[in-house]
């Protein structure tokens, strides 16, 4: 665009390609809602479109504010261009208001039910990859920066509001997709008592953490899982997020310095506990494959028989070879957080609608920990640790 318009300022060819940017979004908003009007009715499709503009003009807004931000930290030059990594977060909030436009709808039926899923799994994926590309390109602004928390918000607020309304979590999990606003309303408090609000601490945890529930809750809008076992997984996965959003709060408004655990406690919490986890786990899996060869030692207090009417097509014949991989995996080790984060999906799609047994709530809960705090001692380094550790595109020292 500068190259047609030479001498053109740089927040003008920012504003121009801003609104490209919206335009773009609007086609892609009302071919979306052209697919919808054949299936299902015109009167669905015009309330989609109605819904999704409107969250997409609230996150453009946002952005048209936010432009004069778009240079590089500890520099003052504007940058003409949104770069790769921007233009992956742009594309994140139009697919975020391409979701919102499934609020307070009925949940689509067909293939057509996965589309809400499919869409945020798409935003998952452009949240994962546009860091990598803006540090690549030597693009990384404070444009960007910002872009990448508002929109990370705003997508938890739509993702959580609409798994709620299929009811996959409980209410008491819908608070979730608040966090980041009650953190800043929060700080905005402390700040008008006259409190000093201090720099959050760097965190591979946090970060973690983060990216579980963002992956939990894009799972919640998959069809082939529901509740109870939803709303298990539900309770599990907010209590760490929770105390770390406590921790974090606490920190950054001064009432602690940080909480290190001491060595020993340290030590049992990541290493020995997730041994006796994965202990725990293997057993239930061994009890399980005891249960596909005909022999019952448990009864049904500990593994459940049958699968449900969603359940995908031959995961009957499946289910045994699937519990020896996963036990293997447990007692191995081999495999990191790719064990525990596999072992929950299929469980998740062997208990969809069925009643939970003890069995089935230890082995959730097992393999929950298993996933925040990594396979514990005797398991070997796992690829999977390098992404927690590290960010993709960032040069090693």
């Amino acid at each position: 665009m500068n190259a047609l318009l030479p001498g053109l300022p740089p927040l003008t060819a920012l504003r121009l390609r801003w609104g490209v940017y919206l335009l773009l979004s609007m086609a892609a908003l009302i071919a979306l809602a052209a697919v919808l009007t054949a299936p299902i009715s015109p009167v669905y499709a015009l309330r989609y479109l109605l819904q999704s503009t409107l969250w997409m003009l609230i996150q453009a807004a946002g952005v048209w504010r936010i432009l004069p931000r778009n240079h590089r930290p500890g520099e003052r030059e504007l940058l003409p261009r949104f770069g790769p990594g921007n233009s992956l977060t742009l594309a994140r909030g139009t697919l975020i208001a391409a979701l919102g436009g499934f609020l307070l709808l009925p949940r689509p039926t067909g293939p057509l039910a996965w589309l809400p899923f499919a869409l945020y799994l798409l935003a998952d994926l452009t949240d994962f990859l546009d860091g990598y590309f803006a540090r690549r390109s030597d693009t990384v602004t404070a444009l960007g920066e910002t872009l990448d928390m508002n929109h990370d918000a705003l997508g938890v607020l739509v993702v959580t509001a609409l798994a709620f309304q299929y009811g996959s979590v409980p209410w008491w999990y819908a608070p979730f997709g608040l966090a980041r606003y009650l953190f800043l309303l929060g700080l905005y408090i402390h700040r008008r008592r006259g409190g000093e609000v201090l720099p959050l601490h760097p965190s591979d945890t946090r970060r973690w953490f983060a990216g579980l529930q963002m992956g939990f809750i894009t799972a919640m809008l998959a069809p082939a899982l529901g509740p109870p076992a939803t709303t298990f997984a539900a309770t599990l996965f907010l209590l760490p997020f929770s105390a770390q959003f406590l921790l974090d709060y606490l920190q950054v408004t001064g009432k602690i310095e940080g909480l290190p655990l001491p060595d020993d406690m340290a030590r049992r919490l990541t290493a020995d506990l997730p041994l006796m986890m994965r202990a725990l786990s293997a057993a239930i899996y061994a009890a399980g494959l005891l249960e596909s060869l005909g022999f019952h030692p448990f009864g049904r207090f500990l593994v459940p028989g049958g699968l449900p009417a969603s359940a995908p097509p031959g995961m009957d014949v499946l289910l045994p070879g699937l519990r020896l991989v996963f036990l293997l995996a447990l007692v191995g080790g081999v495999f990191g957080r790719l064990t525990p984060i596999a072992a929950l999906l299929t469980l998740g799609l062997r208990l969809n609608g069925m009643p939970l047994t003890t069995g089935d709530r230890l082995l959730i809960a097992a393999l929950t920990y298993l996933l925040f705090t990594g396979m514990g001692k005797y398991a070997p380094h796992a690829p999977i640790e390098y992404l927690i550790h590290n960010r993709l595109g960032k040069r090693r020292a």
